[in-house]
């Protein structure tokens, strides 16, 4: 069986598209849209260049898929179709979500609409490997809702409420970081604000936990950019002093940030503690955009209420691609075998280019270029971030999600504070914005403390707070709020970067590294090693760049 996952439809809404390969039992690759298109988050767009980088990789063309699976419920004008219903489309259809021009198809398999928030709430179930659990899905909107608990149990998905999309908790939280003049994808920035902050008693929502129901100020059931608008229109009104993004000074809107993340992570604490008493459950699915919040996870794992707790990394649309492939495979009961690889979630599911740079990119720039063994590599770049030198580092398969998780990264040396304002000017970044480390799994619990779930913090999807002795070694990494959003690095899941922390934490008694995304302002992350060296030339405080085995500086 040969399962195209697809999600993204143009000149739409859409956002983050992606598409998955799913053959002999399970993914073999998944991309995002928007690391082919090199437009980031990929607005409007069709995923069909990412579907066809899945097809080129296996060998494929779109005539051997036998279905089509994407991840939005088209045309259901109340969003009640229960799991497993599925809209047959026709050609017209899916040529808008996967363009001939791109695939080069006449007759398409035929196409299977999955309902938006089950996507989300497969691609967590699978991979978390549970077979019951109590699910809460939350993002911006599926089909005409925001919000859906639900409960699995060996198979099966009773879904237990829906909220509405003006009761959107993304949106909610999306209208703020527009409001605070961080831009309309900007919630990961108001999330880092709200830390200088402190919350006001403001509440933004009135959840009652013995009827689940939860009440709002906004007044619409229309378009998302509706809802948008009035939440702006009501921090305008309710939010003294404030106005919508007309301070200069973003530190303006720190206490405002504070109020918001305060309330986003209250909301969701109530609904998990409604959702314990409605389901039999000991653990816990999230999914949805609005879980990559790293702050409120954690105050989440810190409730304590579920013996195990897992979010599909990949939270945001991208996931859908692969979480319908899944759903297809429930209802055509297809079995499974989760991407999985020594008991944790694999993250590293897009193409790899083993081959490097051509050297005739190289010899264009003014660059010097060394072939190393692995062992070399690991000693020279150990060496240049003990001396405080930044490296890109491109190695193996492309992470699939948001997050760079050592295998497209910039990396530098946590020990010193001017190195968080050094990457941040390299990236284009406010200066003021916080920036992750890899840590060595074996010294986690040397340089972290207190409640913080392992299996979040293998994919930077929660904070956990720092040890007070810790702080002052590691600056660059370390929060106003003395917390970080750690990535802890295995040997299992990424050998060669657990060897390369291994060896720095030699060379400076520090087992972590500061790592950021591989990509400038505005960019998406890289994909190719072609892109790795265009960034290199375009950031000039880019001190090394690693592409697989090949070494490269520049001649000057």
């Amino acid at each position: 069986m040969v399962i195209l996952g697809v999600m993204g439809h143009e000149n739409t809404p859409c956002h983050d598209g992606s598409a998955a390969l799913f053959e002999d039992g399970r993914i073999v690759t998944a991309v995002e849209q928007e690391r082919v298109s090199r437009n980031k988050h990929a607005p409007g767009e069709a995923a069909g260049e990412a579907a066809k980088e899945c097809l080129d990789r296996a060998g494929l063309e779109l005539s051997d898929v036998d279905h089509i699976a994407y991840g939005w419920y088209i045309d259901d004008p109340n969003g009640e179709e229960p799991p497993g219903e599925f809209m047959a489309k026709g050609t017209t259809f899916t040529e808008e979500v996967l363009p001939p021009s791109v695939l080069d198809y006449e007759t398409p398999p035929p196409i299977h609409l999955v309902d938006h928030h089950i996507t989300h709430l497969m691609a967590s179930v699978v991979e978390s490997g549970f077979r019951d659990a109590a699910c809460l899905i939350a993002d911006g909107r599926a089909e005409t809702t925001a919000i859906t608990l639900a409960e699995y149990d060996d198979g099966e998905i009773e879904v237990i409420k829906r909220f509405p999309i003006e009761s959107s908790l993304g949106l909610f939280y999306d209208a703020a970081s527009e409001y605070a003049g961080l831009g309309r994808h900007g919630s990961g920035k108001l999330m880092g604000l709200s830390s200088y902050g402190s919350p006001s008693p403001k509440r933004f929502f009135d959840f009652d936990p013995d009827t689940g129901e939860l009440e709002t100020p906004i007044a619409t059931e229309n378009h998302h950019d509706d809802v948008r608008d009035q939440w702006k229109e009501y921090f305008e009104e309710q939010c003294f002093p404030y106005r919508s993004g007309e301070n200069e000074s973003v530190a303006y809107y720190q206490d405002f940030a504070a109020t918001v993340q305060s309330e986003l992570t209250s909301v969701i604490r109530s609904i998990v503690e409604y959702l314990d008493g409605a389901t039999s459950s000991d653990n816990l699915i999230l999914g949805g955009g609005v879980f990559l919040n790293c702050v409120s996870n954690q105050r989440l794992y810190q409730l304590d209420l579920f013996d195990d707790l897992f979010l599909y990394p990949p939270a945001n649309d991208a996931g859908s691609s692969v979480g319908a492939i899944y759903e297809l495979c429930r209802a055509l009961d297809v079995e499974v075998e989760p991407f999985w690889r020594a008991g944790s979630f694999d993250p590293y599911a897009g193409p790899r280019y083993p081959e490097g740079v051509d050297g005739a990119l190289l010899s264009e720039e003014a660059v010097t270029v060394e072939s190393l063994t692995d062992e070399e590599l690991i000693e020279q770049v150990a060496t240049d971030l003990a001396n405080s030198r930044v490296v890109g580092w491109f190695q193996g398969r492309l992470e699939f999600g948001p997050r760079a998780l050592g295998n497209r990264s910039l990396l530098g040396n946590p020990t010193s504070r001017e190195t968080l304002y050094r990457m941040n000017e390299l990236k284009g970044r406010a200066r003021w914005r916080p920036l992750a480390p890899s840590v060595l799994e074996e010294s986690f619990t040397t340089v972290f403390e207190g409640a913080c779930s392992r299996q979040l913090a293998k994919y930077m999807t929660t904070t956990a707070t720092i040890r007070e002795e810790w702080r002052s070694k590691v600056p660059a990494t370390t929060h106003v709020d003395g917390t970080s959003r750690p990535q802890i690095v295995t040997e299992e899941l990424n050998e060669r970067y657990h060897a390369l922390i291994s060896r720095f934490h030699e060379k400076t008694g520090v087992p972590l590294v500061l790592n950021t995304s591989f990509n400038l302002s505005g960019d998406p992350i890289v994909m190719t090693p072609q892109q790795a060296v265009e960034t290199f030339r375009k950031a000039e405080r880019m001190d090394a760049l690693v592409v697989e085995n090949q070494y490269v500086t520049r001649s000057d």
